[in-house]
């Protein structure tokens, strides 16, 4: 393992056991979907090999605050699997459409705006690069 992926499993986003990232992980994202901070966290991927989308959507629905969200698991880039909370359904739906529609860099200002950044920052972002 290497220390990156050490690092990312101590922040939660690597699951330990299968497919179950850490409940308290999930119940922050659940918390701050649910008071309106933002409408959308990913709180990650995974390849359908490595992990069980049901065991993993069944530990997003259990965690305490996630009644108040919409737990999702969504096809992403290259193979992968996104998953996370959103607001509302059709923040969801955005997401999917902007995934499977939207020609860069319309999707990072999307995915910005989704995940709650300020237009300014989307701005910063995307301005770095075009110079990277």
């Amino acid at each position: 393992m290497s220390d990156a992926t050490g690092y990312i499993e101590e922040l939660g986003y690597a699951p330990r056991d299968g497919c179950k990232p850490e409940p308290e992980w999930l119940e922050d994202h659940a918390f701050v979907i649910a008071r309106g901070v933002r409408p959308l966290a990913l709180i990650g991927t995974f390849y359908t090999r490595n992990c069980c989308g049901t065991e993993l959507l069944d530990s997003l629905r259990a965690v305490r605050g996630a009644d108040d969200v919409v737990a999702f698991i969504l096809p992403s880039f290259g193979g992968s699997m996104a998953y996370g909370y959103a607001s509302h359904e059709w923040v969801v739906d955005f997401y999917r459409w902007a995934l499977e529609n939207a020609p860069k860099p319309y999707f990072d200002y999307i995915l910005g705006l989704l995940c709650g950044y300020s237009p300014q920052a989307v701005s910063d972002f995307t301005r770095g690069q075009e110079t990277d």
